[in-house]
Order: C-alpha cells, then structure tokens, then sequence
C-alpha cells in the first residue's frame, strides 16, 4: 500500500515565512531616546525602580542567597551589581541571571494585562546588567527599556495559544523571556538590525516549555526559568555577533507549528510609536499571582464583617474568572505553590488581613488556622458578566446559621484602570528596599521626575550610588 503524502504542517499557520518581527526590529533599534515621550521614559524609571525592589525583597531567602553565593564565588569580573545587600559585582550574565531569580521570587512583579505578559522581568535583568557595564546614559538606560518592553509585548500580542490558553500547557515566563533578554541586550549594544533580529531569531528557536503545573505543585525550578531564559536572550546575541544565526522562519517555526500558536501579524507592527505598552502595565503589591488579586481584595472588603463570628465560618465561595479557576491547590506544599493556590491565597489573606510576603511564607503553610479555612473553600465560575470586567471575584463567607457575608471586585487594582496612587508604590519600593539601600527610594523617585542631575549621568553611577547601604 503506497502510503499518502506527507503534509506540511506549517501550512494550517498561515505564512511561515512572515517576517514582520525583522520590522519590529528595524524600528526598534532605530528609535532614539529624544524620539520617546517623557512621560514614557518616567513610567520606564519607576518600573525599573519596582523591579530591582523585587530583587532586593528576595535577597534573605535561602534559596536565592544560595545561588547568590555562588555566583560572587566563582566570578573573576566585576561587571555589574547583584541587587542585594553591599551590592556585590559580578560579570554580567552572572548578575542578569541572578538578579532574574530574585525578581520572580515573591511574584510582586509587574506585569502586562492586556495579555499574560511580564515584559519587566523579562526585558530588565539583562538590561541593567548590560547597561552598567557599558557604561550607558540613564536617559538611554530608560530608553532602551520601554523599547523592549514594547517589542516582547507586542510578541505576546501577536500569538494566541488555544491548546495553552485555558487550564493547559506553557506558562509564558518561558515562552516569551529569552525574546525580552535578547532584545535588550542587543538595544544596549547598539546592534545593527540585521544582528538583533538574528540574536532574537536565536533566542526563539530556545524558547521554554514551563510546565504549568510546577506553580501549582510547588516546584521551585518554576522561579529559574526567567533566569535559565536570561541567559539564554544575552548569549544569543553574542552568538549573532560571532556569526551564528538561525532562520528569519523562527517565530512561526517555533511560536506556530511547535506552540500549535495563532498569529495576528498586525499586532507587531501597527502604530509603532504612537502608543506605548509599558505605560498599560500593572503593578502588583500582593505577593501572589495577579489572577488572584480581585479575590485578595474581596476578602479584605469582607474581613471586618467577619471576623466577629470566625468560629462560625462554614463555607467559603469563590466565584472567579476562568484564569483564576485552575488555581486548585488545596495542599500547597512550598511558599511557591501557595502563592498559586486560591484556597491558601483567601485562607492567609484572611488570617493575616494582608496578602504580602509573609502570608506566605513557610510558616503560613503550617499555620493551622490558614491550613483550616483552605478546606472550607470551594470555586466557581463568576457567571456571564465576567467578559465586561477584567478577571472579577466575588467571595462569600457562609456561616453555620446561613448567613451570608459577600464582598466582589471587578478588577483588582493597579492596572490601567483601577491605577495605584504614587504613593501606595513608592510605600511598597520603600519597604522593600529600605533595609539593604535606604536612600534606594529616594533616589528612584528623582529619576521617575527625570532629575536633570541623573538623567545624562552614566546607569552604573545612578546604581553605585543608590544602592550603597
């Protein structure tokens, strides 16, 4: 029997050989700071100064001091700063990926909405570690980091992953990462187009799998992948640089036949410059996955209500979204996992009245009034006015008598349009940092208003300087 032809299965992904990714590029590396608003350069500054919080919130906790350790042990350089306490230098991937780890590490991270993106951790450890080496402008620094914002946003825009997009596979810090590291690390080093496209082409072709079931079943390898992909964008770039490419098919080689991904073309390259993805960004000041951050708030709206009868608690509902819904793990097993099981997430919010680091920790895993109230909840979907609002939650507190205490929120604040006050994220930088680099905040919050006595000074003073101890 003649066996039937073989069929390419590139050919239900549209043009394979669409390259708009090399305009996108062009663009990018064409743009100079002058051409960028102010006000985009600002938010730049205040997403770096959230970010390298984020890495200096996770400087005591084991694990990270551990690989911390290592790095300053065996490197012979001194290129750029890990963002910890004495702020120690080492060569720069080293930095970049250390500094990786620590940003993901309490998932206080920002983030992009519109689809699930963190093109801040992403893009930044590379960036800076690349930037203080160099010896770049602060003005170029902040530069250089809304343009590759902008490009691995608009990556994560132009792909839709049905076979991942629901309760699935692939979790997008390994997806899109090594795209952010490569494009910023060939931005600092002014690469020609041809050469970034090239190292973004490498960057690709390597791009994670992410289990996504290693959040929910705690395993910590989950907060290496940015810094495993890290690495991977920077050494791509160097590989461009030494002659070694790969094909201008990648992106829906990789992102379409292997990913089974979706392209919308447009969404790379339409209206470039004319709006910018990072001022559409979310901040984040509960220590948990952004899904959860509508019940979080739901839970403190009832929280005073409810305290009064504790004991009477028989029941808690959580009507959510649908992102929100795979959040089952009603035994978290690391402070990982609890970060991504809703159960202990309305459990310890509760119990602590916040959502911040501590609530969990190690302790908050044991913790037996928390371990109590996680076998109370139970899920539901938010019902058919869940589309008009952006990952709603409504949470009820069902007593033994019947009694019902409910608090909703339809989208949880520090996104565009539920923004954060100043003051609620510099309080957050500040406390972060306070201990390790106490004139951190205060120096960051002179950059966010582009202080002309920092602007054009080079990136690695601004760092030498603000996180001196």
């Amino acid at each position: 029997m003649t066996n039937p032809p073989a069929i390419d299965p590139v050919d239900e992904f549209g043009d394979r050989a669409a390259a708009p990714h090399r305009e996108l590029m062009g663009w990018a590396v064409a743009i100079s700071a002058d051409d960028i608003p102010a006000a985009v350069l600002s938010r730049s500054a205040r997403v770096i100064a959230d970010s390298i919080a984020c890495m200096v919130a996770a400087e005591d906790e084991p694990e990270v001091q551990r690989f911390h350790g290592k790095l300053i042990g065996r490197s012979a350089l001194a290129e750029a700063t890990l963002f910890r306490k004495g702020a120690p230098r080492v060569d720069r991937l080293s930095a970049a990926t250390g500094n990786a780890l620590a940003d993901v590490w309490h998932e206080l991270e920002e983030g992009w909405r519109i689809v699930p993106c963190h093109a801040g951790l992403y893009v930044l450890p590379a960036l800076l570690a690349e930037a203080e080496y160099a010896g770049i402008s602060t003005r170029r620094t902040l530069a250089c980091a809304a343009i590759a914002y902008e490009v691995v946003t608009r990556f994560a825009a132009t792909w839709h992953f049905p076979d991942m997009a629901e309760q699935g596979r692939g979790w997008v810090h390994a997806r899109f990462n090594s795209i952010g590291a490569a494009v910023a690390t060939s931005l600092v080093r002014k690469s020609p187009a041809d050469l970034a496209s090239s190292a973004l082409e490498n960057a690709i072709s390597m791009a994670l799998i992410g289990p996504r079931r290693h959040h929910l079943d705690g395993a910590l390898v989950w907060n290496a992948w940015p810094a495993a992909a890290t690495w991977i964008g920077m050494t791509s770039v160097d590989w461009a640089e030494c002659g070694i490419a790969g094909l201008v098919t990648t992106p829906a080689d990789v992102m379409g036949v292997e990913f089974r991904g979706e392209p919308s073309w447009p969404n790379m390259t339409n209206n470039l410059g004319e709006s910018w993805a990072i001022l559409d960004g979310y901040t984040k000041i509960h220590a948990c996955i952004q899904h959860a951050h509508s019940t979080v708030e739901a839970v403190l709206e009832a929280r005073p209500e409810v305290v009064a009868r504790a004991s009477e608690i028989q029941e808690i509902l959580i009507e959510t979204h649908r992102l929100a819904l795979f959040l089952d793990q009603p035994n978290p097993l690391t402070s990982l996992a609890a970060k991504f099981s809703l159960q202990h997430i309305a459990a310890t919010t509760y119990v602590h009245g916040h959502a911040g680091p501590e609530a969990f920790s190690a302790a908050s895993l044991s913790n037996l009034d928390v371990a109590e109230l996680r076998k109370k909840v139970r899920f539901a979907p938010f019902g058919e006015t869940a589309g008009a609002h952006d990952r709603p939650s409504r949470v009820t507190f069902v007593m033994i008598d019947g009694a019902r205490i409910t608090a909703t929120c339809l989208s949880a604040a520090g996104g565009p349009d539920r923004p954060f006050g100043s003051g609620i994220i510099w309080s957050k930088i500040e406390a972060l940092t306070q201990s390790a680099a106490p004139r951190f905040t205060q120096m960051a919050r002179d950059l966010e208003r582009l202080d002309p006595d920092w602007i054009d000074r080079p990136w690695s003073e601004f760092v030498g300087t603000a996180l001196k101890g």
